[in-house]
């Protein structure tokens, strides 16, 4: 059964982020494919990560036409308290605070840790080929790639940062001429326990109190 609580957690963010690992980063991330070519979804935002566990996402979405023309956005913001096992949903907009107390538990692994990241590298995928040394957001990054018929990706990881995956770009060939387009990359990287306030649940907001929910 979906853990609603984990969603919130998370919300619903599908990215290679560690978790348990205390840092602050920014991101961007872009989509595309070709059954919808004038389309374009592009997500950008702020996580920051406790060694206890919490977690805060502030994230917006983009969804674009034809590059230019603007087709939807919009934001999201969610808490997430380790203790005591709380997620919060913010609507910024509303000032409401939506509770879920948590009763579901999910794992917190962080990647496999040496110098170049090969032990994560194959975890992240078997077929991952190490191509050398770069730099991400002023980090050093080893990078790792992987051709195929079906598919091109490049991931890199930051030995200095717990194997964190830095970039990960992907184009997959599907039947025909039908592909599709991805590339995830953190565009600044602060280690070190995040800035308390990022946690801070606003006073001001009205909070609506849920049931628990798996």
């Amino acid at each position: 059964m979906t853990c609603a609580c984990a969603i919130a957690a998370y919300l619903g963010l599908a990215l290679p982020l560690l978790d348990g690992i205390p840092r602050t980063i920014e991101f961007k991330s872009v989509d595309w494919s070709s059954n919808s070519p004038a389309e374009t979804y592009s997500l950008s935002g702020v996580i920051a990560t406790s060694s206890d566990g919490s977690r805060m996402n502030r994230v917006r979405s983009t969804g674009r036409r034809f590059l230019f023309f603007l087709a939807e956005q919009r934001t999201g913001h969610s808490i997430y308290s380790r203790t005591p096992h709380v997620s919060y949903l913010l609507d910024d907009d509303e000032r409401i605070v939506r509770v879920i107390p948590c009763t579901c538990e999910w794992e917190r692994n962080a990647w496999p840790e040496d110098h170049q990241c090969a032990s994560s590298a194959k975890e992240y995928d078997p077929g991952l080929i190490y191509r050398g040394w770069t730099r991400v957001a002023g980090i050093p990054v080893t990078k790792y790639t992987q051709l195929s018929p079906s598919q091109i990706m490049e991931v890199s990881f930051a030995p200095s940062a717990h194997c964190e995956v830095m970039e990960e770009l992907k184009i997959v060939f599907g039947i025909g001429q039908q592909k599709s387009y991805s590339r995830f990359v953190i565009t600044k990287y602060i280690p070190g326990e995040p800035a308390r306030v990022l946690f801070t649940l606003p006073s001001a907001y009205r909070f609506e109190q849920h049931p628990h929910v798996r």
